[in-house]
């Protein structure tokens, strides 16, 4: 152990030069580990309060501090009048990290500031003791970390509400070290210190140090002080109205040249042509654009905040996009609605997944963007998910309870996100067996259908009880329809559910898994659900015509 380590001189680097452009400010720290025993705290100070903190290394508020109450003034030694307070610390400083101390009746914990967390719209992961923001994209970030008696917050985003404010961020530390050697007076004189800037305040003293402890340490290092961010401009405040929803729009590929070469136009709607006479000789607002359909795997694959519909594409209630999806092998977007319709971020993504145009629109978007009708898609995923909620509807309304029971809180994303397989890829054509399974079978109101029917089927399996009920209730055929649940519920616990045998074999060539496409297997498995669908529809529903007499 020497000098240069008592002289602290990394941490004064750090926090005089580099602390404000890490991506991470730590605006609480209380270690007490022998060896560097640090304590960080911070506040938000009014600007005209600045020259007044920096004539001191002492900070200006401590941890605990800046909690509201009252003050009682005096005049000629006697009470003069009591008013309330809602911060006082006597420079106004307000604690970014509020320390909740219930004096051993109740656990301690950390709180950010609330303004800090309103301003952000920051949403409390429940699972982990941080804060995440979730930008008008749809991206999320971790915004405030809190571990180990440390609370670090993205820096970019303390910038953002400093600026709002028009106040400064002020970082207040001490650090203290040890060592086992001894110095002469003269030695602890001269490495003994205090420096101001016009940003920060403090001071360095090394001297001789008795240990309380037991240990061997006889040398002590104190730095103690603070370093102030000032805040950027008003409008860098990273909110509306200084940030634009698009700064930015990609160039979507729309065409082929004579040579075969792509030609790229912006998504800008601003540069577009319209019916209105806009930007004569400019590609229009609604020329068609294509893309893979592997485009929308990402949106499948989080259900949880998108949400993939009949011609259009959600991200929460943040942002939307009008497509179509009723083709089997592209998507198909207008280019004013890209530039319309998605962030720059999002822009980019689609981009990655731009195709020369492909055949046309599908009659479905055709009809609805140009003739002003109504059309049913005819992509097998959306008219099965459109024929099963009407028929859910119906059947509710005959009997009185729904045939299939509604998908719990952790499953029912399987429903939204149910699709015919982008790819032929083995996981996500399994991932689309095991929600088709949770919503016919896993999902059938066994206790509704065993009260309806007379046999007693109080130990059979759900598909089993169901075949008693279409019996007895003399659906013609209606072994057909059991038999194609029995089918899908192998296939679901020998493929999905287990290691793949002989048992998934001998149901993979009922469903002519070895001779055709992933994909047009999961299309007839629709196929034969919607026909199942409606037979029951027919027969429970559909009311026969009288004969003429």
């Amino acid at each position: 152990m020497n000098l240069e380590y008592l002289q602290q001189k990394e941490w004064q680097k750090f926090l005089s030069e580099e602390l404000p452009t890490t991506p991470w400010i730590t605006v609480y720290k209380f270690n007490r580990d022998g060896k560097d025993d640090i304590a960080i705290f911070s506040g938000i100070i009014p600007l005209d309060k600045i020259k007044k903190s920096l004539e001191t290394d002492s900070w200006d508020i401590s941890i605990g501090e800046g909690h509201p109450g009252f003050v009682t003034y005096f005049s000629n030694g006697e009470e003069d009048r009591t008013e309330y307070k809602r911060n006082l610390n006597d420079l106004m400083v307000e604690p970014v990290v509020i320390c909740r101390e219930f004096n051993g009746m109740k656990e301690n914990y950390l709180e950010i500031q609330e303004e800090f967390r309103l301003y952000h719209n920051l949403y409390k992961d429940p699972k982990r003791d941080v804060y995440v923001k979730i930008y008008d994209d749809g991206n999320e970030e971790d915004a405030v970390v809190i571990e180990n008696k440390q609370v670090k917050i993205r820096t970019k985003l303390l910038k953002n509400y400093i600026a709002a404010k028009q106040m400064a961020l002020a970082i207040y530390f001490e650090n203290f070290r040890y060592s086992t050697e001894e110095f002469t007076e003269d030695e602890y004189h001269l490495h003994s210190y205090d420096k101001r800037d016009e940003n920060f305040s403090f001071s360095l003293h090394i001297g001789p140090w008795s240990s309380v402890s037991g240990d061997n340490n006889k040398t002590i290092s104190v730095l103690l002080g603070k370093r102030i961010i000032l805040p950027p401009p008003f409008k860098k405040s990273g909110r509306w109205p200084f940030e634009e929803r698009n700064a930015k729009f990609e160039d979507f590929i729309i065409g082929t040249d004579e040579e075969g070469e792509h030609i790229f136009y912006t998504s800008n709607p601003g540069k577009l042509a319209n019916y209105f006479g806009a930007n004569p000789g400019a590609p229009h607002f609604l020329t068609p654009v294509f893309f893979k359909k592997e485009v929308l795997t990402k949106y499948y694959n989080n259900p949880e905040k998108y949400s993939v519909e009949d011609g259009y594409l959600r991200c929460g209630g943040l942002w939307g996009l009008q497509m179509d999806n009723d083709h089997p092998d592209v998507v198909m977007v207008f280019l004013g609605y890209l530039g319309q319709g998605l962030f720059h971020s999002e822009q980019l993504y689609w981009k990655s997944y731009n195709i020369p145009p492909e055949g046309k629109i599908s009659a479905t978007c055709f009809k609805r963007s140009f003739m002003a009708q109504f059309a049913d898609p005819t992509s097998e995923d959306l008219t099965f998910k459109s024929k099963f909620i009407q028929f859910l509807e119906k059947w509710s309304a005959k009997f009185g309870w729904p045939l299939f029971l509604p998908l719990n809180k952790d499953d029912s994303h399987l429903f939204t996100s149910l699709h015919v397989p982008v790819t032929n890829d083995h996981s996500e054509f399994d991932s689309q067996i095991l929600a088709i399974s949770k919503i016919l079978i896993d999902s059938l109101n066994e206790k509704e259908i065993e009260k309806a029917t007379k046999a007693d089927t109080k130990e059979l399996p759900g598909i089993a009880k169901f075949g008693h009920f279409l019996c007895e209730n003399s659906l013609d055929n209606h072994e057909n329809h059991i038999e194609f649940l029995k089918d899908l519920y192998a296939l679901r616990s020998s493929g999905v559910g287990h290691r793949k045998g002989k048992r998934f074999a001998n149901v993979a060539k009922r469903f002519s898994l070895d001779e055709k496409p992933l994909k047009e297997v999961f299309v007839n498995i629709l196929n034969r659900a919607e026909e199942m669908l409606d037979t029951l529809e027919a027969h429970f529903f559909v009311v026969p015509h009288k004969k003429e007499m």
